[in-house]
């Protein structure tokens, strides 16, 4: 009797907790039918989606360390960098002994996070954005897509190719880029079709301190460079769902100082990535890190608009949905951002990032009445050596707009699409207004 009261009793809790007790190479699909079990695991508007049919999770488990897999400029940093920066009243990187602004920072700033900092906020914001930057000097070419919730299909796609170069978190930056200006980063944005809007561009400057962000356009038009002003970071991209500040590697790339920070706590969420396995990194003859498989079609995102989504999940979902995606369970900090520009478009921001890579897998957004408005979210690619030694991670974006049911997404994995890291070849010539127009013609 008492075995077989043992017995019933370990069958009850294995239905509680088998959900998620995923093995190894086991998936585990969450859907309209059971979305009840996603409470508390993602925001509660994306489990609205769920439980609509328009979203689904395929939860299983990745087959490398996510916190590992990483530069190992990013990994050494973890030891190096305690208690070495701090951020000043004008919340940028100084240098916790002398106060001053460093000309370098390797790899995490920030390494180690205490809650009870009130700067604690705004530091992880910081070792996200130095992620990205840690990457090295990027090349890559990405498309921006435009997808329709009423129609169910793909409005078009914008092709984009992107250049930036990083003064911080690199750890090649001292030898490859003396830094007498204070710069944090260059980029470059540059599209090459539709043909009616091949050649616009953009190009920014940021810098370490409180400066604001240069930025420049090129106008195919009139064939000319034009400053622009950084108070418009919160208007649509190119006509599409992303403001200028939804990016990054954090969901927030505008100036941090610019921004009040709030901890609101810590938890558990569904964070995306495209594959279960990393994608392997092949080294030029340059020593850039050239990530195969961008075009592949087997690495692509599996949009619901597509008849390829089926493959992983026979249901109609929305556009938006990437049926393929691997979510697995992740520890976040919840961070909530309000910017102080009365004329920002955006309200309060909540941003879901992770505690040990400092990647975002969601951001909430509000309007200037604090009505929920948009979420932003992340799938996350990872490329290694054959040994593990080195590695890096691209994104894939995504924002829908609730009031209109349109979404937009920056993917690099596509035809054509390309990704290099540590991209040592790029000429920081073309950061220059005169090599900007250049490249733009």
């Amino acid at each position: 009797m008492i075995q077989k009261r043992l017995l019933m009793l370990s069958m009850v809790l294995a239905c509680c907790v088998a959900p998620w007790l995923v093995r190894a190479g086991e998936v585990v699909v969450y859907d309209k039918s059971n979305w009840q079990e996603l409470k508390g695991l993602v925001p509660d508007p994306v489990l609205g989606w769920v439980e609509k049919g328009d979203f689904i999770f395929r939860v299983g488990e990745l087959e490398f360390d996510w916190a590992e897999t990483q530069p190992s400029w990013i990994k050494e940093s973890r030891t190096e960098n305690v208690g070495k920066y701090t951020l000043d009243d004008q919340v940028t990187m100084v240098d916790a002994k002398t106060g001053e602004h460093p000309d370098f920072i390797k790899g995490l700033p920030f390494p180690v996070i205490d809650p009870k900092d009130p700067k604690a906020p705004a530091k992880i914001i910081f070792n996200g954005n130095m992620v990205r930057q840690a990457q090295g000097p990027l090349r890559t070419r990405f498309r921006l897509t435009f997808m329709n919730g009423k129609t169910r299909k793909l409005d078009r796609y914008i092709g984009v190719d992107w250049w930036s170069w990083g003064f911080v978190g690199w750890g090649l930056a001292p030898q490859m880029s003396p830094n007498p200006d204070k710069l944090e980063f260059y980029n470059i944005v540059l599209i090459t079709e539709p043909y009616d809007m091949e050649g616009t561009a953009l190009l920014q400057w940021r810098y370490l301190d409180n400066r604001p962000d240069m930025l420049f356009g090129y106008v195919p038009a009139i064939r000319r460079v034009r400053r622009l002003t950084p108070a418009s970071r919160s208007d649509a991209m190119f006509g599409s769902d992303f403001a200028r500040d939804d990016g990054g590697y954090v969901g927030y790339d505008g100036k941090i100082g610019d921004v009040d920070w709030k901890l609101l706590g810590e938890t558990t969420i569904l964070g995306g990535f495209n594959s279960a396995k990393p994608q392997r990194i092949q080294v030029n003859d340059a020593g850039e890190w050239v990530a195969e498989g961008m075009d592949d079609r087997e690495s692509y995102a599996a949009y619901g608009y597509e008849r390829y989504s089926k493959k992983y999940y026979p249901g109609d979902v929305a556009p938006w949905c990437a049926t393929n995606t691997i979510w697995v369970k992740r520890p976040v900090w919840v961070i909530e951002g309000r910017h102080r520009d009365p004329y920002y478009n955006y309200g309060r921001q909540i941003h879901w990032v992770d505690k040990e890579t400092f990647t975002v897998y969601w951001k909430q957004i509000f309007d200037r009445s604090d009505e929920y408005w948009k979420m932003y979210w992340t799938y996350w690619g990872v490329s290694a050596t054959d040994d593990r030694k080195e590695a890096a991670c691209s994104v894939i974006s995504g924002v829908m707009d609730e009031r209109r049911q349109h979404a937009s997404f920056i993917d690099g994995y596509c035809k054509d699409c390309f990704y290099i890291y540590n991209a040592n070849t790029v000429d920081l010539n073309i950061f220059s207004q005169e090599g900007f127009t250049k490249l733009s013609k």
